[in-house]
């Protein structure tokens, strides 16, 4: 029963400890920061995250949300080109992931973003008091909930949503499909995932800010179905970018998506 739960959550928390590369390896400015986060009748854990420093006046402040595996390192290339132009980032790592403290979790996750969220508004990190959310995959599922719900929603100006699925439930449905040791549990495997915080669940109780949604035509991790339930549910302004070819949390490598959105960041 425990390899079979331990499968099953492997089909969202894939975290990975070892950091062998920082920011300044590629010759960005940087901060390694640590912040905490609240814990029921337990101490409060320490996570890990870099706060990427553009040194620009009036510079746009973007909190980014990774993917289910991995950590910050693997996830820098979407982000190390941002402060060029203009936007702090402050990329963070999840309990379990990096050198953040504790274990994955379906409740700690959302947690922690709320704890990120909470920390980059009441710290000195960025000269801008509005928010960029962006966030990719589990992230992105993440973040919708974070800015429906947050405290500080007033302060988060645009959300960026990248090859997120829709629900939970579904996506665990979809996966244990294609494994074949757990086909054959797919319906009753799926019931163990709580749709509780699910997206489609919130994605039409977000503020009235610029929303986009951006997906891989050629997504085999989270199929643009997803992406785009997500966004019929949403309420405006919310625009869709279809990667054409496109494969899961490749879209910031495209330089014309990178231009594209730039021009839409500075227009806010």
């Amino acid at each position: 029963m425990s390899s079979f739960l331990s499968a099953c959550n492997n089909l969202f928390y894939q975290p990975s400890i070892e950091i062998t590369v920082n920011p300044a390896d590629v010759g960005l400015k940087y901060k390694d920061v640590f912040f905490e986060v609240d814990r029921e009748g337990a101490s409060p854990l320490k996570l890990n995250a870099w706060f990427l420093d553009s040194k620009k006046i009036n510079a746009k402040c973007l909190l980014f949300l990774h993917g289910n595996a991995a950590n910050i390192q693997n996830h820098l290339q979407t982000v190390y080109w941002m402060p060029k132009h203009g936007i702090d980032v402050f990329s963070f790592d999840y309990r379990g992931y990096g050198r953040s403290e504790g274990e994955p979790s379906y409740s700690g996750l959302r947690a922690d973003a709320h704890a990120a969220l909470r920390f980059l508004v009441e710290s000195n990190l960025c000269d801008s008091k509005k928010f960029i959310v962006l966030g990719q995959s589990l992230g992105g599922a993440i973040a919708i909930e974070l800015v429906a719900t947050s405290d500080y929603r007033d302060q988060i100006q645009a959300l960026v949503v990248d090859s997120a699925f829709s629900s939970y439930r579904l996506i665990a449905r979809e996966k244990a499909n294609q494994i074949l040791a757990l086909k054959m549990f797919q319906s009753p495997l799926s019931w163990l995932f709580s749709d509780r915080y699910s997206p489609d669940r919130f994605v039409a109780k977000m503020p009235k800010i610029p929303l986009i949604f951006i997906h891989g035509d050629r997504d085999e991790v989270v199929p643009i179905h997803h992406g785009e339930a997500l966004f019929r549910a949403a309420t405006q302004p919310k625009d869709f970018w279809t990667i054409r070819n496109g494969v899961h949390i490749e879209s910031f490598g495209n330089l014309e998506l990178r231009k594209e959105f730039i021009q839409w960041i500075n227009a806010i």
